[in-house]
């Protein structure tokens, strides 16, 4: 089946959403335009002859005499929850590469340029069938990524280093901006002076860098994943805000990362299932589209994203998206009948009331959030059944929040306790008594509800062992997640001023997210929370939160983002230098890009892209040359004939550009 029956379209000027490619990429390659992509790496396989794996593991403790050691002398059984892989091996190299290298040269644009990552098996006969195809003369670079980790060989010098080949279409014209290239310390600081000390020194050609941690934020867990650091490297270095980035093996989707937090358009493509879903989880922040291209594999099955009701297969869940099919049940337990009494309940009943229904700065679904206070068991169990028997529609979410005592009951249940939950003579607490979780779960799952539970109770990371997975796999699948208070055998901290858990979940929101990459987003997800939570709670001493993010489940917006700010651009004195040099008293005229900056100004130089966003849409490349010219709205506005808004702004959601809703619009004298 070919699917689909027109190409595929490379995101248009002004929409940052990465789009992801699942198929050939030759079949892709050959459906751009020439000269369309202004940058690309790519990190081909490097033909070692083997099956590229990589596990997840998990451990758990155990009393079984044959386990591992651990820490405090407990002992641990390890269980392998994830496996990813891919054959790296062919009879002919070449006559895989070689086509695709072809079309590389094809769709680059006159000033860009390509960079191949491979290691120093395969690097030397690349570098043969480049000059091949580009032309000696374009070979700008061998660049070596240096690292030191992993064994040492007895038998040879340890090999520690990959190789990146940099071939420029046009050795005479190619985009390097020296001055967005990171600085790196010096060796040896004290014979340089502090304030070149402080500067930091360029990188040469050999580039220092740690893999990718095994343990760090960053691992995906996909195998062959490359650093971060080493790819926005290149993307800052090699390209412009708004250009175009192209990575036709792309894996982990590390360039799309890179190019979404360095403001480029960015396409994907790779011909592995498990590729095309790592890249989907890890994007996610940025709303990525995702198509595919070409005859499907046999050996992989249809993509399919757990939706929300209304959404289109591949759409970001988006706050209008969300708003009708995100629901908030919440529950705080404070006084209990036959159990300890917990003060701090109430006040957290009335921090997560404003965090889901009454605060403007944070509440999203103030007309879907039920709040029980106190509730009984059966009040609990009629909430979430009227709950579900009101779905009509599929892949809905919910927002299961309580606070209050928990039990852990058997290997494969955690209880809820609510005001009328009993124990036994001997102090146990009675499972009928409990609201189990696992009921709640088959539950939702009856109407393919995706649960995300956040838990301030003893012992909730229960609800996260490999038993309890097991089990939430045969009901929930993969889409589901959890933020606990506590590990599974740790008790959470509760005050007069409300739980540890919940009021460090309350300033968090509050607080938002201001980095750079965080505050374009209206919204926090759990994710977005989980960090500073762990972290709050760490700084006070108090028992450390678990999360869970199922793969499969789209990243929900939880609460507004106090921090939110969009991107904005202004229309500067420069870009209206540049709109008259272009327009040249009426007989108009074009310019290269390297030669902006000495004809018209740095400031005209490090914003003309900005001048092809569709709110202005004033310049554009010629076809050929690549060379900047005005649009027919430009030369329009250049008259005098056409007012655009001042200010033009990103939505955060689809990422295309509009007018800033309180710009004025502006006419040239």
């Amino acid at each position: 089946m070919d699917v689909p029956t027109t190409p595929t379209r490379a995101p248009s000027a002004g929409d940052l959403r990465p789009l992801i490619v699942h198929g050939d990429n030759l079949v892709f390659l050959r459906q751009l335009d020439p000269g369309s992509v202004n940058l690309i790496y790519i990190d081909p396989p490097f033909n070692t002859g083997k099956r590229q794996t990589r596990r997840t593991v998990h451990a758990r403790r155990t009393s079984e005499p044959s386990a591992s050691v651990g820490f405090g002398g407990a002992r641990y059984e390890r269980q392998v929850v994830a496996r990813q892989s891919f054959a790296d091996a062919f009879d002919d190299f070449g006559a895989f590469l070689v086509p695709r290298l072809e079309e590389a040269y094809r769709v680059l644009a006159p000033d860009g340029s390509l960079f191949v990552h491979l290691d120093p098996r395969e690097s030397h006969y690349a570098k043969i069938w480049l000059d091949q195809i580009f032309g000696r003369a374009s070979f700008v670079n061998e660049i070596v990524w240096a690292y030191d980790f992993g064994g040492r060989s007895r038998k040879r010098w340890s090999s520690k280093h990959d190789v990146i080949l940099w071939f420029a279409k046009d050795p005479e014209d190619y985009t390097f901006d020296f001055d967005a290239m990171d600085r790196i310390p010096y060796m040896a600081p004290g014979l340089v002076g502090p304030e070149k000390a402080k500067r930091g020194k360029t990188p040469t050609d050999t580039w220092w860098h740690t893999i990718v941690p095994t343990s760090g934020r960053e691992k995906t867990g996909y195998p062959t994943q490359k650093p971060l650091g080493i790819v926005e490297r290149i993307v800052k270095v090699h390209s412009r805000p708004g250009d175009l980035v192209l990575d036709f093996f792309a894996g982990s989707g590390t360039l799309g990362e890179a190019a979404s937090r360095c403001g480029r358009r960015a396409i994907l493509v790779d011909v592995q299932k498990e590729a095309v879903q790592v890249m989907k989880r890890r994007l996610a922040f940025a709303s990525p589209r995702v198509e595919v291209v070409g005859e499907r594999p046999t050996d992989t099955a249809p993509i399919s994203t757990p939706r929300l009701r209304g959404e289109a297969a591949n759409d970001p869940v988006s706050l209008p998206a969300a708003s009708g099919r995100v629901s908030v049940i919440a529950a705080a337990v404070e006084k209990y009948e036959h159990l300890q009494p917990l003060p701090g309940a109430a006040r957290d009943a009335a921090v997560v009331r404003a965090m889901f229904e009454t605060s403007d700065d944070l509440a999203l679904y103030g007309g879907s959030t039920t709040i029980l206070t106190n509730p009984t068991a059966g009040e609990l169990r009629t909430a979430v059944l009227e709950y579900a028997a009101t779905r009509s529609a599929r892949g809905d979410v919910l927002v299961f929040y309580f606070s209050g005592h928990g039990c852990v009951v058997g290997e494969t249940e955690f209880g809820f306790c609510t005001v009328d939950s009993k124990k036994s003579l001997d102090d146990a607490i009675l499972p009928l008594s409990v609201v189990g979780f696992r009921d709640i779960v088959r539950t939702l799952a009856a109407v393919d509800v995706h649960p995300v539970f956040i838990v301030d109770a003893c012992f909730s990371g229960a609800m996260i062992t490999a038993a309890m997975q097991d089990s939430l796999h045969q009901n929930a699948g993969a889409a589901y997640a959890f933020l606990c208070s506590s590990y599974e055998a740790t008790p959470s901290i509760d005050t007069g001023q409300g739980g540890a858990f919940t009021t460090a979940l309350h300033d968090a929101a509050r607080a938002g997210r201001s980095d750079p990459e965080g505050k374009r987003r209206p919204f926090l997800t759990l994710n977005d929370l989980s960090g500073p939570v762990q972290e709050a709670l760490g700084r006070t001493g108090h028992p450390l939160s678990r999360c869970y993010l199922g793969p499969d489940l789209p990243p929900v917006p939880l609460v507004k983002n106090p921090a939110y700010k969009a991107l904005c651009y202004t229309f500067s004195s420069y870009f209206n230098t540049l709109v008259d040099y272009l327009w040249n008293a009426g007989r108009p005229r074009s310019i290269k890009v390297k030669d902006i900056a000495e004809k018209v100004g740095n400031g005209a130089y490090g914003n003309h892209r900005k001048l092809s966003l569709p709110p202005w849409d004033l310049v554009e490349d010629e076809p050929k040359s690549g060379a900047r010219r005005l649009t027919t709205r430009g030369k329009q506005y250049a008259q005098g004939k056409l007012a655009i808004p001042q200010v033009i702004e990103q939505d955060p959601e689809t990422k295309a550009w509009r007018a800033a809703p309180d710009s004025i619009r502006v006419r040239k004298d």
